[in-house]
């Protein structure tokens, strides 16, 4: 900058603040300090003092007037450079301000977050300003709303062009353009034409993004969107997109992180049930084409969902059912393709028998024969000569695999295409006079390796830079006319030489790639070489924005407007031909899926095709020719149309919210030729500013001047006049008069030279100005010091006299407090002893209503209340004796209580002995009179009767013999009102257990008179019945004794044979011995031995039938008897009869003993569970018996001894003790029967109640003695109480 010389004046530049380069920040701004030595030192802001060299410091740009103000539309700066624009545009970003005016450019930062500034109410507000013409704030809808308008006004068609670079948010700008239109000129409430074309994003975007390293949802397309509008009312009538270089080659291969285009991972990740059937689809690590990147989900993005939005949208754009099954199959197709493997060697290849299957899978998708499809992948066609003879070459398998990866890219291409064709034939209502555009394409690209898909694209970016450069040089034009500036003519740089160099004809890089496809042997080599030689500075033809290293073999570079790119040459003709082989073409037309068939077939051109190229009709050309055309054919559509800039940057890198990183935005600011606006702007005037502003800042340079601007209704224009003119006239060398012009509403300069000595006198007016404030402020403080000094003692009186008047005052004050707390503490204390005695009388008064009412609860509460609230011992004599009486009486209540209800609970549980002593007590207690003691008291004998009732069933039930007259008893225990339950079980027990005693009894008297047949017969029964004994084994004992009175009979036959005589002789050890000695001889001879030897002892035949039979009942009832003699059974116990351990009934001495105390305890309870009485009856068909064997005898039997015995019974008693032999064949051991848990738990139940009866007992007692007395007073009390206790009870 010329007009910026440190070193001619340090002084001058002392204080100005300027841009300096820094590596990290890009620009930061710095505090100039001073020059010396030939270096200028500037205080650089976060990096400190730094000296730069007086050359570098004279190319800094000032930071201008507008660094501390929020400018929404920076045209207004003063200052014009990358360091100033850069610091605004993060300034706004920090504040969450993301659009920012440069212009008419907005500039939209991707905050990568969601604001809540979208929607209906925005649409209306911007709307509205647009309507009344006035500045809007910066924004998508300010955009959009101006276009509109003007379109509505004027008539003219407008146009939108967003552009920037992946992850800057082109694709949500665009959509946020077309949502205001849709507000503005849609038609509400309706699915209409707005609303389809709205609908149509989530399809293009499933077919048309992908994710890349820099964006989620990167569009890899190019887009123009033709909207046409119906003129009479404004509304959308409809709408036309073409599509511009879909980046083919992510079909096939994407980058380490990115993925392939979003439609692969919606198709796996929610396909329907007839896609699932017919495609058989896995997941996308199971395809090559999908899992190669290592990335194949997006967070915080829902495949499935996304994939529902698209097919709904289908729907919407009417793509029928059997259409989006066909493109889905597609997508299958492409996938199962990327499976099949290719092997072979230099000269010819074949498809894997690995892969065969998927091979096979995607013919059958896909329409074709498998086999022609492999041999369309591995072999061409080819025509040789003239007369159409064709070769079928064999291709290796590097040709095959590159052959089957170019088929899949073209499917999917042309499918895309199509796409696009099928929405635009519902979008597309015909052509209108003035429409709205709406370009959405790929910003300035350059990489670490740029192939010729980013050639293209920063080809397109150099043509829409040359038509953006054309606008605003327009723009600035315009402005100076309006402004009435006086301008001469003016040129800007311009970058139609770059443009040239890519498209020129016959000499640019397309063309010359062209003519290397058509030459059969050319490389990628040979066309570096070519450009090489045409466009080197040695050639003739040399450009200046061409470049290429001569070491360099596979490259060279282009001069952007925004930067150098360098290109890799390496499959540029490849890319460029865009071509598949003709067999391949042939074996899709042929397809049965009509979709591929479609895609594939030659066909007349589309009007978006048309629309490409520009209107031009061509033959085949290459994919550079094709798209050279197109974006002719764009540039045509742009020149049309009034158009409005929309430049969105990515705020950073990482893509986190609330980040700004300044360096990486200024490239994309440069990347957008937003500077080249700025050299558009320093052709002309390059420093402006508004009159007021301009005024306000610089007036201080004239005192004058400075006042008038503090005046309301001042003409700033003239004020910015005269400020200039008396400046110039002051220093003539630094403001010159054709440097500076005044504009109807801006002050203009003509460079930095002029503003630069305008705020270098301004900083010294600033200088003046503060050293008179200086002096002022200095003046005024001396003299308040002198005037302090001299009122200095007066001061101190007033205060010291003050202070005493705070003390006094205070002191007094301390006093009054005191004697307001004494009079406090004293009226709190005497309510303090006025409640507490109060609370001692209501508490007696308490005491005596709950003596009078008689009520427990009451007189303890009571009694309680009265201990708690105050100290027995502080009570007066009079008091206490009354609180005694009351304590007295409770605790005769309490008695008389718990006696009430052991009535009762004895009443229930019939204990006969529980409730004579509770009589007994209460008769004592001189409570006879009560209700419930009478009643109890008449109530007695019939507890008693009831209970010799229950008793005597319960002996039935524990032995089935043991009464006689059972259904008399079950008669009276109904009309006693014995609990029916109990009374049915023994009802049921007595029917069940009736014909099987009778066959039992019967057996005992057939054994007893020792009758041979009716023992015969009543064994049989008995056994039948035991038989089916639901309880067990019945009558074991008997059918036992009989068959062993049988074995006797015929043991009897063999010793004598006759009648028996009267006479029978004891028994004595030695005959016993004899005896058993016959009965269990082994052999005949040993027992003729033994009878001979007893008939010596016993020569007497009447004394030997004696003995037979004294032994035989010896032997067989021994214990029976001893049941039936004796009184109570434990008489038996002790007996050498029992001793041993098979006694008549299975039972040993041990477990005889435990069976009595069960059966005592069963006595004493009367209470039966029911699951305890089947085990009783069991045990009863096997227990000891307490009567005689004619208790229970029917009418019509045999007359018996009264006493119960007989000869034999009577010759048996008289034995000796412990002379007992059992004979041999009762020596066996029988099996002890078990006792269940419950008789168990019987027991110990039996027990706790007796140890409870006699805990209440001594309770009882204790009480009797603590709560009666003799005295009069009590006596008097307790009739009162047994009075009041007796009409209660009544």
């Amino acid at each position: 900058m010329p007009s910026y010389q440190a070193k001619d004046d340090a002084q001058f530049n002392a204080g100005n603040w300027v841009w300096c380069e820094d590596e990290e920040e890009a620009w930061l701004p710095g505090k100039v300090l001073g020059s010396e030595g030939g270096q200028t030192s500037i205080e650089v802001l976060s990096r400190g003092k730094k000296k730069f060299k007086d050359a570098v410091a004279a190319t800094y740009e000032p930071c201008g007037n507008c660094m501390n103000l929020d400018m929404s539309n920076l045209v207004d700066l003063d200052v014009f450079s990358e360091g100033t624009i850069l610091h605004h545009v993060a300034k706004r970003f920090n504040r969450d301000s993301i659009y920012t005016f440069v212009g008419s450019i907005l500039v939209a930062a991707n905050p990568f977050q969601r604001f809540n500034i979208y929607g209906q109410d925005m649409v209306n507000k911007y709307r509205a300003l647009a309507a009344a013409n006035e500045p809007s704030p910066p924004h998508t809808y300010a955009i959009a709303s101006q276009s509109y308008m003007k379109m509505c006004d004027s008539g003219n068609s407008q146009s939108v062009l967003i552009s920037g670079e992946s992850g800057a948010g082109k694709t949500e700008t665009t959509k946020q353009v077309l949502q205001y239109l849709a507000f503005v000129a849609g038609t509400p409430g309706e699915l209409g034409i707005a609303e389809q074309i709205l609908q149509s994003n989530p399809v293009l975007e499933a077919f048309g993004n992908a994710k890349t390293l820099k964006n989620n949802n990167s569009s890899r397309f190019g887009k123009w969107m033709k909207i046409d509008f119906d003129p009479r009312n404004n509304k959308i009538h409809g709408c036309r997109i073409i599509n511009y270089l879909l980046e083919k080659s992510r079909v096939c291969y994407q980058n380490p992180g990115e993925r392939s285009y979003h439609s692969f991972y919606q198709l796996l990740a929610g396909p329907t049930a007839e896609e699932t059937a017919t495609l058989g689809l896995g997941g996308p690590d199971d395809y090559p084409y999908l899992n190669k990147s290592g990335c194949t989900a997006i967070d915080g993005v829902d495949d499935r969902e996304e994939q529902g939005l698209m097919r709904t949208a289908m729907e919407i754009l009417h793509f029928s059912p059997d259409e989006q099954l066909s493109v889905m199959k597609i997508l299958a197709g492409i996938l199962a393709l990327s499976r099949v493997n290719l092997i072979g060697d230099d000269e010819s290849s074949a498809i894997s028998p690995d892969t065969q299957e998927h091979l096979e899978l995607a013919a059958q998708i896909l329409g074709l024969s498998p086999d022609q499809l492999a041999s369309s992948l591995t072999s061409r066609i080819e025509q040789m000569g003239g007369r159409g003879s064709v070769v079928n070459i064999k291709l290796n398998q590097e040709k095959a695999t590159e052959t089957k990866d170019a088929f899949s890219k073209a499917l999917y291409g042309n499918m895309f295409d199509w796409l696009v064709q099928k929405v635009n034939e519902t979008l597309f209502k015909g052509e209108t006079e003035v429409h709205f555009g709406v370009l959405d394409i790929f910003g300035f690209e350059t990489f670490d390796v740029n192939s010729f898909e980013q050639m293209c694209i920063n080809y397109t970016n150099e043509k829409l830079q040359s038509h953006f450069n054309s606008v605003i040089f327009d723009e600035e034009m315009n402005m100076y006319e309006a402004e009435q500036v006086p301008h001469e003519e003016m040129s800007f740089p311009d970058n139609l030489e770059c443009v040239a160099l890519i498209e020129g004809r016959p000499l640019g890089l397309i063309s010359l790639l062209d003519e290397q496809c058509s030459l059969g042997k050319a490389t990628d080599e040979t066309y570096l070489h070519k450009i090489d030689t045409t466009f080197s500075k040695k050639s003739k033809t040399a450009n200046r924005y061409f470049d290429k290293k001569p070491q360099s073999r596979d490259s060279f570079s282009i001069k952007h407007f925004a930067g150098p790119v360098t290109y890799n040459v390496t499959n540029f003709l490849e890319k460029n031909k865009d071509t598949i082989s003709s067999t391949l073409v042939t074996t899709a037309v042929s397809s049965e899926l009509p979709l591929v068939a479609l895609v594939f077939s030659p066909k007349a051109e589309s009007p978006e095709q048309k629309a490409k190229k520009g209107g031009k009709n061509k033959g085949k050309a290459t994919l550079g020719t094709k798209f050279k055309n197109d974006l002719s054919g764009l540039m045509t559509a742009l020149h049309v149309t009034e158009p409005a800039f929309i430049r969105c940057i990515k705020s950073n890198a990482e893509k986190v919210p609330g980040k700004f990183t300044q360096k990486m935005v200024l490239q994309q600011l440069k990347n957008g030729g937003l500077f080249e606006a700025i050299a558009i702007r320093r052709a002309g005037y390059s420093y402006r500013n508004g009159h007021k502003l301009f005024a306000q800042h610089y007036a201080v340079i004239f005192v004058d001047l400075q006042v008038r601007t503090r005046q309301q209704g001042c003409d700033y224009r003239e004020i910015c006049q005269e400020l200039l003119t008396r400046f110039g006239e002051k220093y003539p060398q630094q403001l010159e008069p054709h440097n500076w012009v005044i504009g109807l509403t801006k002050v203009f300069l003509k460079t930095a030279g002029e503003q630069n000595a305008l705020e270098a006198v301004r900083t010294k007016s600033m200088e003046h100005l503060v050293w008179k404030l200086q002096a002022m402020v200095r003046g005024y403080i001396t003299r308040r010091r002198i005037w302090l000094e001299q009122h200095a003692a007066e001061e101190e009186e007033r205060k010291a006299r003050e202070l005493a008047e705070r003390e006094a005052r205070k002191l007094l004050e301390e006093q009054q407090k005191q004697l307001a707390s004494i009079v406090k503490v004293q009226t709190v204390i005497r309510k303090f002893v006025a409640v507490r005695q109060y609370k001692k009388l209501s508490g007696l008064r308490d005491v005596a209503r709950a003596q009078r009412s008689g009520s427990i609860d009451e007189l303890t509460n009571a009694l309680s209340s009265m201990k708690e609230a105050v100290d027995v011992k502080d009570l007066p004599s009079w008091a206490r004796s009354k609180l005694a009486d009351a304590d007295k009486q409770l605790r005769r209540l309490i008695e008389v209580e718990e006696l009430m209800q052991t009535i009762q609970e004895a009443k229930v549980d019939l204990d006969l002995d529980t409730l004579k002593e509770s009589l007994a007590r209460a008769e004592e207690l001189g409570i006879s009179e009560y209700s419930e003691v009478q009643q109890a008291q008449a109530e007695l004998s019939s507890i008693e009767e009831k209970k010799g009732v229950m008793e005597r069933l319960m002996s039935f039930l524990k032995d089935d013999s043991a009464v006689a007259n059972v259904p008399a008893l079950l008669e009276q225990a109904k009309d006693l009102g014995v609990d029916s339950s109990f009374v049915d079980r023994v009802e049921d027990v007595y029917q069940t257990v009736a014909p099987k005693l009778e066959a039992r009894n019967n057996l005992r008297v057939a054994v007893e008179v020792v009758h041979h047949d009716s023992i015969v017969d009543c064994l049989a029964q008995v056994k039948e019945m035991s038989g089916n004994n639901e309880f067990g084994p019945f009558g074991q004992q008997e059918i036992q004794a009989a068959e062993q009175m049988l074995k006797m009979l015929d043991f009897e036959g063999e010793l004598y044979k006759g009648e028996f005589p009267r006479d029978e002789p004891r028994l004595t050890d030695e005959l016993i011995e004899l005896c058993a000695r016959v009965e269990n001889a082994s052999d005949p001879a040993r027992k003729k031995e033994a009878k001979q030897d007893l008939q010596v002892v016993v020569w007497n035949d009447a004394k030997l039938e004696g003995l037979v039979r004294a032994y035989k009942w010896r032997a067989v009832y021994a214990t029976w008897l001893y049941w039936k003699e004796n009184a109570e059974p434990e008489d038996a116990y002790s007996t050498t009869v029992d001793d041993d351990e098979s006694s008549f009934y299975g039972m040993r001495p041990g477990f005889a003993r435990y069976k009595y105390n069960v059966h005592m305890t069963i006595e004493n309870t009367l209470q039966v569970p029911a699951t305890v009485q089947g085990q009783i009856a069991d045990m009863n068909s096997s227990s000891p018996r307490k009567g005689g064997r004619t208790a229970g005898r029917k009418p019509g039997r045999s007359p018996r001894r009264t006493d119960g015995r007989n000869d034999y019974t009577r010759a048996t008693t008289a034995r000796p003790a412990k002379q007992h032999h059992t004979p041999v064949y009762r020596q066996q051991r029988r099996k002890e029967p078990e006792i269940s848990d419950e008789m168990k738990k019987l027991e110990v139940s039996r027990q706790k109640t007796a140890e409870k009866r006699k805990e209440l007992a001594k309770t009882t007692q204790r009480m009797a003695q603590l709560c009666w007395h003799k005295s009069e007073a009590d006596g008097t009390a307790g009739t009162e109480f047994a009075n009041r206790r007796k009409s209660r009870w009544k």
